[in-house]
């Protein structure tokens, strides 16, 4: 064998790997069934009739036979439109087309055959999109490709269509009180959601009707609400949201569909409009790119799709960041009080009996000056730690007061006393004899923020950016 047959092999074998990776979803798929009795016109049974159910859009041919009593039964078909044929020598041959069967469908189909004369086919065209309803107990909606696929959807995910549905009461609040919704007086908590025949439901949490992700409109085959009762090899639930993912067929085909939403064109809310407030900025792009066809025409088909979801917001967050003075490593606090910002309003008189009076600490928003807010009398005075010196009082009170905003940054090749009085060679600590010479504190503190606003933290080494 030649290198250039081997390595032709090699690549259609790696090609071919992710097909057969995908093709166990298929083995999952939930198909449908059809059976129904073939007659003549004298209601006799016509036992030996030959069936075929052809599939329209892939070509696939499923043949069976009638029994002894003239019964056939496709007991799994894939889902689709289907035309199916009866012959039985001696008759007319006999097709009902468009026959559609979606997920979990029970199909009944009699055939009426006609004795051979002039005409050799009767061909009868029929409509099978709501059989599962005639043909079985379960009710339920059902909602095709084409309909699917031309509804509007804000966030471009096929379960808000279950609102539009008869029978479902909406949630008033969708994220906390999804739990709440019912569909035909049943909890949604006893709605069983499966996708190709696979349970499909968010197990972790008490959300609603609601899949782990979100499953996008340009993926789905089929979209069915079955709303009581679901059958017994449909799986468990009081009720089920049935979903086929698209398939392909000898037809190639693709689409794509972009969804932006922002800010600038969000409906503004009439209080934000009526104090003025601006709504925090976003710009959500979403976009989706499919594309089917035949590998094999008539034996083999690829449906792929691509679905991307690219959000940009800005909202206004106060995080935490040291104080000038907690940067230079000097600590700060009021004696014999804890300390609060201006902005906590709990009640601490409940830990009244711990002996440790919380006091407010005000300060201003431009230097971050400290104020004592002291309503229980403890008169706590302005003290510090300095992780480089003594508490001799080496810093002076106006710094304190001050955010320590005269005192010079710590660096990595600080040496001996620094001006101001900032001791590095002291002996209050002998591990800590100078700034950290690597480097690697100074680093991180010049990618902190500076802190801006002390209504956060204890607004004496922690404030807010």
């Amino acid at each position: 064998m030649s290198n250039a047959k081997r390595s032709m092999r090699a690549i259609l074998a790696i090609a071919l790997l992710p097909l057969l990776l995908m093709s166990v979803n298929a083995f999952g798929q939930a198909g449908a069934s059809l059976s129904g009795t073939v007659m003549d016109t004298s209601q006799a049974v016509l036992p030996g009739a030959g069936i075929t159910a052809i599939n329209t859009q892939t070509g696939v041919e499923t043949k069976t036979t009638a029994n002894n009593v003239g019964v056939y039964s496709f007991p799994s078909l894939q889902t689709g439109v289907y035309n199916i044929v009866a012959k039985v020598d001696g008759f007319q041959t006999a097709t009902k087309t468009d026959v559609k069967l979606g997920v979990g469908a029970q199909v009944r189909l009699n055939f009426e055959m006609v004795v051979a004369g002039t005409a050799t086919e009767v061909e009868v065209a029929t409509t099978a999109e709501n059989m599962i309803l005639d043909a079985g107990s379960s009710t339920g909606t059902v909602m095709q490709e084409e309909l699917v696929g031309e509804l509007p959807l804000v966030g471009n995910n096929v379960m808000e269509l279950l609102n539009t549905m008869g029978g479902v009461v909406k949630a008033e609040e969708p994220i906390f009180s999804a739990s709440t919704q019912t569909f035909a007086g049943v909890s949604s908590s006893g709605i069983n959601i499966t996708r190709d025949g696979v349970s499909a439901n968010e197990v972790r949490y008490t959300s609603g009707i609601t899949p782990p992700s979100n499953i996008n409109q340009e993926v789905v085959g089929e979209f069915k609400m079955v709303l009581s009762p679901v059958d017994a090899e449909l799986g468990r639930g009081a009720g089920q949201v049935q979903i086929i993912t698209k398939s392909g067929a000898n037809a190639f085909h693709g689409s794509g569909v972009w969804n932006n939403q922002n800010t600038a064109l969000d409906a503004g809310k009439f209080e934000d409009k009526r104090i003025g407030n601006t709504p925090p900025w976003r710009n959500l792009n979403n976009y989706t790119i499919s594309a089917s066809g035949p590998i094999i025409r008539n034996k083999t088909f690829f449906f792929a799709s691509w679905d991307h979801q690219l959000v940009r917001s800005k909202e206004w967050v106060t995080a935490n960041a040291l104080t000038g003075c907690a940067r230079k490593g000097i600590y700060r606090y009021f004696d014999g009080i804890v300390g609060i910002n201006a902005n906590d309003n709990a009640d601490y008189t409940i830990h009244a009996g711990y002996k440790m009076p919380h006091s407010k600490v005000t300060a201003s928003a431009t230097d971050g000056t400290p104020f004592l807010h002291d309503p229980q009398g403890t008169s706590g005075q302005l003290m510090y730690q300095n992780i480089f010196g003594d508490d001799g009082g080496v810093v002076p009170m106006s710094e304190l007061r001050n955010d320590c905003q005269g005192l010079p940054e710590l660096t990595a090749n600080s040496q001996g006393p620094l001006p101001e009085g900032v001791e590095l060679a002291s002996t209050w600590d002998p591990n800590r004899v100078a700034a950290d010479s690597t480097g690697y504190v100074s680093k991180y503190l010049d990618l902190m923020p500076v802190a801006n606003y002390f209504g956060a933290g204890d607004g004496l080494n922690i404030a807010g950016y």
